[in-house]
C-alpha cells in the first residue's frame, strides 16, 4: 500500500552545520561521525536494492518496525507522525527509548524524513528505559535507478544513561550497519 504523502518542506531536524564527518567504517554501509550543536552525530550510508516507493512505505509504516528491525521491541504510535519507539539494548545496558514527530519533505529528487524528540502527553516512563530526550536525525532516500535508491541515515549518536562514552563510536558503526542491513532485508 502507498501511503498518501504531503511533502512540506522538511524541517530542520539535526543541525545545519554538519560537516567535517570522520569516516568510521567503510564497505557495503559507510558509517561517519561528527559533533554539532554540543552532540555527537552518526551517518550511515549505502545504497540499497528497491524502489523509492518501497522504501518510503516501510519507514513510514512505525507500528511495523519491530517485524524488521530487531532493537526496536516495540512502537507506540500516538498520532500520525508522533511515535514512541522502544529500544532492545544489548545485556548489561538497560533499554533506550524516545518519542519524536516525523516530518516528510523532498530536497531535489531526495524524500526526507525527519524526525525530533518530543513531549507527548501518551507517553509514559518506560521501567527500565533510559529515555533519550534529544533524539533527532534524518532518512534521506534518492533514487540512484527506478529499482536502486540510496539511503542515508543520520541520527544524534547520544546514548546517555549506563553507556560507556568509550564505546560510542563502536556502537554507532553497529548501529548504521545494523539498521541499514535490516532495511536492506526488508526490501
Amino acid at each position: 500500500m502507498i501511503h498518501a504523502m504531503l511533502f512540506v518542506g522538511a524541517a530542520a531536524a539535526i543541525p545545519a552545520d554538519l560537516g567535517d564527518w570522520q569516516v568510521l567504517a567503510e564497505g557495503p554501509v559507510t558509517v561517519s561521525h561528527t559533533t554539532a550543536a554540543g552532540l555527537p552525530w552518526a551517518k550511515a550510508q549505502t545504497e540499497l536494492p528497491g524502489t523509492m516507493v518501497k522504501l518510503i512505505n516501510l519507514l513510514y509504516d512505525f507500528r511495523s518496525y519491530p517485524e524488521f528491525m530487531e532493537r526496536i521491541f516495540e512502537t507506540r504510535v500516538y498520532e500520525e507522525d508522533v511515535v514512541h519507539l522502544i529500544l532492545d539494548m544489548p545485556f548489561p545496558l538497560a533499554h533506550r527509548d524516545y518519542v519524536v514527530e516525523y516530518t516528510k519533505g523532498r530536497d531535489g529528487r531526495a524524500v526526507i524524513f525527519d524526525f525530533v524528540a518530543v513531549e507527548h502527553a501518551s507517553a509514559t516512563d518506560i521501567e527500565g528505559s533510559v529515555r533519550l530526550p534529544r533524539a533527532e536525525g534524518q532518512w534521506r532516500l534518492e533514487p540512484i535507478t527506478p529499482t536502486k535508491t540510496q539511503v542515508t541515515y543520520i541520527w544524534n549518536g547520544e546514548l546517555l544513561g549506563d553507556f560507556p562514552e568509550w564505546a560510542l563510536t563502536k556502537a554507532w558503526v553497529t548501529q548504521g550497519r545494523e539498521v541499514l542491513g535490516w532495511l536492506e532485508d526488508a526490501t
